[in-house]
This record gives C-alpha cells, sequence and structure tokens, in this order.
C-alpha cells in the first residue's frame, strides 16, 4: 500500500537532495532520476535557484517540495517503484516543475523521494499557489493522494481503504494544534 508524504523545505535544497541522491540507499546512484535538473545536489539546488529567480515572483519562503512515497514490504521492487514515482511527478506536476527523484531500498520497505522546485517554470507560481486552495480534499496532499492510490490501482498494488477515515492536514493545521 502506498503511502505519500508532502512538505516544504525552506531551508537547504542542496541538503534534501543529498539526503536524497545518497548512495548508500540509491543503489550506487542508479536509481536517482532528474526532470529538467542535474542529479547533482548542488548543481541542481543552483539551477532550482535559478528558475525560482527568473520565474517566480520572489514572495515564498519555501524553497522546494518533498514527496515520500513508501510501499508496503515486499510488495515492489525497486525499479518499479522508479517508474510508478516517474508516473506521478508527470501526472502531478505536469511537467511544469523541475525534480530529482530517488528511490530508497535501505529499509524493509521501498520509498521513493521527489523534491521539486516550489516554482513553475511555465506559470511562475508556487505550487502552495496552485495546489492549496479551495477545500481540504482540493490541497496540495489530498492529490496527492489521490493521483498515487490511481497509479497503484492502476499497476495492482494495494491501497488505503477507507482513506477518506483519516484526518489529514497541512503543516500549518499540524503546526497550530501542537
Amino acid at each position: 500500500m502506498a503511502v505519500t508524504k508532502l512538505h516544504s523545505v525552506r531551508r537547504s535544497v542542496r541538503e534534501s537532495l543529498e539526503y536524497i541522491v545518497d548512495e548508500n540507499k540509491t543503489r550506487n546512484h542508479t536509481l536517482v532520476r532528474a526532470f529538467m535538473c542535474s542529479t547533482e545536489p548542488s548543481r541542481a539546488a543552483e539551477q532550482f535557484q535559478t528558475f525560482k529567480e527568473q520565474f517566480g515572483s520572489g514572495r515564498s519562503t519555501t524553497q522546494a517540495q518533498h514527496i515520500i512515497l513508501s510501499f508496503a514490504p515486499n510488495e515492489i521492487l525497486p525499479e518499479r517503484a522508479m517508474e510508478i514515482a516517474d508516473e506521478l511527478c508527470h501526472r502531478l506536476l505536469k511537467e511544469q516543475y523541475q525534480y530529482v527523484l530517488a528511490v530508497h531500498e535501505d529499509h524493509q520497505h521501498i520509498h521513493a523521494h521527489i523534491v521539486f522546485n516550489n516554482t513553475n517554470f511555465v506559470t511562475g507560481k508556487t505550487f502552495e499557489t496552485e495546489h492549496n486552495q479551495g477545500k481540504k480534499s482540493e490541497r496540495a496532499w489530498a492529490e496527492l493522494r489521490t493521483v498515487s492510490d490511481e497509479i497503484c490501482k492502476e499497476h495492482h498494488l494495494s491501497v488505503i481503504q477507507h482513506p477518506e477515515q483519516t484526518k489529514g492536514k497541512s503543516h500549518f493545521e499540524w503546526d497550530m494544534n501542537r
């Protein structure tokens, strides 16, 4: 069953990228892929910043977004997880955001990390502006879960049953409750 998490990267894109492309977790970088940027962390971070400066409004403090897509133990091979995560990127990000994708096999469960630029290079808007408006069911984390579940069903993988019973919160709501 695929479980998704989404959080903002506000401090260091380079450090987030270094973590996800770690050769000890990605089979010596063979489970790493990128779209419209380098897979090398410092270079990709520079490219993210360049796009933000060229296309963005400059008002957001969020530099990037980080998606984690975790699969049930023994349900999927790393190469297939890479294909599914790449398909998730294409459907969710619609080839309008730079991203680096890495699949980790360092735990019992295979999981993918996707760090993508917060700035849409077509519209110049931030991911939050485009995906976190309106009702909770229309926000980014709900959209991510919906797209992930659709892809998993198409690939005959398990999904969480009755996700409407879970109570998803935005980071702001979680922080306020804390």
